[in-house]
C-alpha cells in the first residue's frame, strides 16, 4: 500500500473543502484536496452568495470572478398570492458593505472559479475515504483510488465531504437534530415568460419562490402543502412541478428544456463537536438545515475561512492548541443561530391557519417597510452581523486592553486608503497579498509618542510567536513625506475620507490588530502598547 505525507489533507471538493485549500495555497502550506467523485457536479444546488461571502472572496482575489459569472439582486419581493407583502432591500447595507446585494450564481460555476484560484490538478478525484486513526498527533487516513490503495499521514485532516460525511461517521461524532417534516421540489428551468427579479410567493396551498440565474434559466421551489408525507412525488417530474406551480402561484408559469429537477426533505442537523484530536469538520459536515434564506453553502464558506488562517500559522508557526480550538467555539453558534433562524422561518412561512397566515402578512406589511427592521434583516440575511466577540478568546483580551467601540472578534470591512504617492490601496488587499496580522495605528499631524513601544511590542511577539504581526500607520491628514509621520519601518497610509473612522470606528490614538479573514483580533489604545505582547501571546499560546 502506497504512503505518503502532507501537512493538511481536506477531504471533499465541495465549496467548503475548496475556499480553504485556495487559503492553504497562499500560505504556502502543503496540502492535499481529494474527492470521490469522477468530476465536479453539473448541477446548481446551492445558488446564492451573500455578501460577506462576496467579502471573503475578495480576501482570496476571487471577487470579481465571482461577479462576473453571478447574476446580482438588490432586492426580494414577498407575495401571497398576488399581493405584495414587502421587499426587502440590500441597499440598506451599503454604508457597511462593498457588495450591497446577493449573487446568485449556480454552486457548480461556484466550486469551478474556486478550483481555478488552485495551482493545476491539485484537486484528486476518485479517492475514497475508507478509514480514519490518530496516533501521536498524526492523523492517519486510508483511501481507496482506481488503482489501489493509499495511506495518506496528516498533521491536520479536514472533513468537508458534506451532510453524509464519511470523515464525521468514522470519527463517531453525533449528528444531531431533526426533520421539519417538509418535502420540497426544485428545478432549474426555462420560463416561457422569463422573470427579472427574486421572489417568494405564498398562498393557502404552498410556497413558490423564483431566482432567475445564467441568463434564460430560474430556479423553481415548490412547497406543495398538499405533496407531503405519502402523497410526494417518489420521483419529481416537470409535470408535477407545473401542476403545483398551477394551484399556488397566481399566475401561468410555463416550464420548459429542465436542467436539473430533483427534491429533498428538508431538516436541521449539527456536529456535536467540529473537531476530534487533529480532526476538524467544516460545511455540511458540520450542519445542514432548511434552504429559506440560501445560507447554507455561505456558512460553510466562513467555516473554512475561520479555520484555513488558523491551521496554517498553526503549522507554520508551531504554535500550540489553543488557537484550533476557537474554531469550534467560533463557528458552532453561528451555525446553531442559523438553523434556529431558519427553523423559525419555515414554520412562519409555511403556517396553514387562516388566522396565522394573516397575523403573518400584516406583520411582514407593517414591519419590512421600516428602514430599522430592514437593515437588521438584510445585515443578518448577508451575514454582515457575524461576530465572535461573545467567545473567552475574545473575552480574554479585555483584562489585557482598554476595550473600545469595536470589539474582538467583530467584522471588519473593507477600507480604501492612500499612499504618500496617492496610489490607491484597500485593507482587504493588504491581507490578501500577505497574510498577516495587522496592527494599524491611527493618528493625526505628528508621529505618535508611542511609536517605539509599539516596535517594541510588535518584535516581542515576532519573536516569541513568529513572524506574522506587520504595523502599519494610518494618518487622517495629507502627507507627502513619509519620514514626517513615523520612523518605525511601518508602512504609511493616509485616510482623508476617514473611512476607517465610519468603517472601523477608529479614531487618532487607536489601535487595532486585524485577523487575516477581516475580523478584529483587538482594539485598543496606543497608550496600551505594554499590554499589547502580553494580549497577542496569550491569544496564541505561548507564555511571556
Amino acid at each position: 500500500m502506497q504512503e505518503t505525507h502532507t501537512d493538511i489533507l481536506i477531504i471533499g471538493a465541495g465549496p467548503s473543502g475548496l475556499a480553504l485549500a485556495n487559503q492553504l495555497e497562499r500560505y504556502g502550506v502543503r496540502y492535499r484536496i481529494i474527492d470521490q467523485n469522477k468530476e465536479r457536479s453539473r448541477y446548481s444546488k446551492a445558488l446564492v452568495m451573500h455578501p460577506r461571502t462576496l467579502e471573503m472572496m475578495d480576501l482570496l482575489g476571487l471577487s470579481e470572478s465571482f461577479l462576473q459569472a453571478g447574476t446580482p439582486y438588490k432586492e426580494i419581493t414577498f407575495h401571497y398570492n398576488e399581493d405584495l407583502l414587502a421587499v426587502l432591500d440590500f441597499t440598506n447595507i451599503s454604508v457597511s458593505a462593498d457588495f450591497p446585494f446577493v449573487n446568485v450564481i449556480p454552486q457548480s460555476r461556484t466550486e469551478e472559479i474556486l478550483e481555478s484560484g488552485l495551482s493545476p490538478h491539485r484537486v484528486e478525484r476518485e479517492m475514497t475515504l475508507t478509514g480514519l486513526e490518530q496516533k501521536e498527533g498524526v492523523v492517519h487516513a486510508s483511501v481507496r483510488k482506481a488503482n489501489g490503495e493509499e495511506t495518506i499521514t496528516a498533521r491536520y485532516a479536514v472533513g468537508c465531504d458534506g451532510a453524509h460525511s464519511t470523515t464525521r461517521d468514522l470519527l463517531q461524532i453525533p449528528f444531531t437534530g431533526e426533520s421539519e417534516e417538509v418535502n420540497v421540489m426544485l428545478a432549474d428551468v426555462k420560463l416561457a415568460a422569463p422573470k427579472n427579479d427574486i421572489s417568494l410567493t405564498s398562498s393557502d396551498r404552498g410556497l413558490v419562490f423564483l431566482a432567475p440565474f445564467q441568463g434564460e434559466y430560474t430556479r423553481v421551489i415548490v412547497i406543495d402543502y398538499k405533496k407531503q408525507g405519502d402523497d410526494f412525488p417518489e420521483e419529481v417530474t416537470l409535470a408535477d412541478m407545473e401542476d403545483s406551480l398551477a394551484e399556488i402561484y397566481p399566475e401561468t408559469l410555463s416550464l420548459h428544456d429542465p436542467y436539473w429537477i430533483s427534491s429533498f426533505s428538508a431538516s436541521h442537523r449539527q456536529a456535536s463537536s467540529y473537531r476530534e484530536g487533529n480532526v476538524f469538520l467544516a460545511g455540511d459536515a458540520a450542519h445542514i438545515h432548511n434552504p429559506i434564506g440560501g445560507q447554507g453553502m455561505n456558512v460553510g464558506i466562513q467555516d473554512a475561512m475561520n479555520l484555513g488562517w488558523k491551521l496554517a500559522y498553526t503549522v507554520q508557526h508551531n504554535l500550540n492548541e489553543t488557537l484550533l480550538d476557537s474554531y469550534h467555539a467560533e463557528r458552532a453558534p453561528v451555525a446553531e443561530e442559523v438553523i434556529k433562524k431558519t427553523s423559525y422561518l419555515m414554520k412562519g412561512m409555511t403556517i396553514k391557519s387562516h388566522y396565522g397566515i394573516k397575523a403573518r402578512n400584516q406583520g411582514m406589511k407593517w414591519l419590512l417597510p421600516n428602514k430599522k427592521v430592514q437593515t437588521k434583516i438584510t445585515e443578518n440575511m448577508a451575514q454582515l452581523d457575524v461576530d465572535y466577540s461573545f467567545t473567552k478568546f475574545a473575552k480574554s483580551f479585555r483584562k489585557f486592553t482598554n476595550v473600545k467601540k469595536v470589539e474582538s472578534g467583530n467584522r471588519v470591512p473593507d477600507v480604501s486608503f492612500l499612499t504618500p504617492a496617492k496610489e490607491e490601496k484597500t485593507l482587504y488587499s493588504m491581507l490578501r497579498e500577505e497574510p498577516f496580522l495587522y496592527l494599524i495605528m491611527a493618528g493625526r499631524g505628528d508621529a505618535p509618542q508611542y511609536q517605539e513601544a509599539v516596535r517594541n511590542a510588535v518584535v516581542a511577539f515576532n519573536s516569541r510567536v513568529g513572524d506574522m504581526l506587520k504595523p502599519l500607520f494610518i494618518t487622517f491628514d495629507e502627507v507627502d513625506d513619509p519620514r514626517e509621520i513615523t520612523d518605525m519601518n511601518s508602512e504609511l497610509y493616509m485616510d482623508l475620507n476617514e473611512e476607517s473612522n465610519e468603517r472601523l470606528h477608529v479614531t487618532p490614538g487607536d489601535m487595532v490588530v486585524i485577523r487575516p479573514d477581516a475580523y478584529v483580533l483587538l482594539h485598543t489604545s496606543i497608550t496600551e502598547t505594554d499590554q499589547l505582547t502580553k494580549a497577542l501571546v496569550n491569544y496564541f499560546g505561548h507564555s511571556l
